[in-house]
């Protein structure tokens, strides 16, 4: 008898919480936030070439490259004369390419025929985003080489900027 008194009991117990409502759980939202990064950094300030004639050629081995964007990024070559351009007759240069690579890594192939002596001439490649790219390079190289020989004596000189975007 006291077990069905007690199998009566505990039903009725469970009846009667079954008709009290259960109280929402607590919640939160997590969340946070990682600054956009994207940049090219340790570009030699000078790159001198050793003499000026075609063929001749100038690099830079360990330009770093990052951008954390998911997406990738838009990187750029930009000439401000079209030209490495005589300090001395204006509108008078020797055409160049640029090269800029840093393809098993980061897939970057970039070229910059400055030729033509346009002002703001810009080349632009994209790569794609991912952990590597989002860690940064640090082994890009940039190559300049000449596309003909200097008429005129004195110096030469031009710009070349480098610039990442993200897409």
């Amino acid at each position: 008898m006291t077990k069905i008194a007690l199998l009566c009991a505990t039903a009725i117990g469970a009846l009667s919480l079954a008709g009290v409502a259960a109280a929402a759980p607590a919640q939160t939202n997590l969340g946070g936030q990682v600054a956009p990064i994207c940049e090219i950094t340790n570009l030699n300030n000078v790159l001198n070439f050793p003499s000026l004639t075609s063929g001749a050629s100038v690099s830079d081995n360990a330009v770093s490259v990052r951008c954390n964007d998911a997406d990738g990024a838009i990187v750029s070559l930009t000439s401000s004369e079209g030209h490495l351009e005589s300090d001395d007759v204006e509108d008078s240069g020797i055409g160049y390419s640029a090269v800029f690579t840093r393809i098993p890594v980061i897939g970057l192939n970039l070229t910059l025929n400055a030729n033509s002596g346009t002002n703001d001439i810009t080349a632009f490649d994209a790569v794609n985003g991912g952990a590597t790219l989002a860690a940064g390079v640090n082994d890009a190289n940039l190559t300049v080489t000449l596309n003909g020989t200097a008429v005129f004596a004195g110096g030469y000189s031009d710009t070349l900027s480098a610039d990442i975007i993200a897409q």
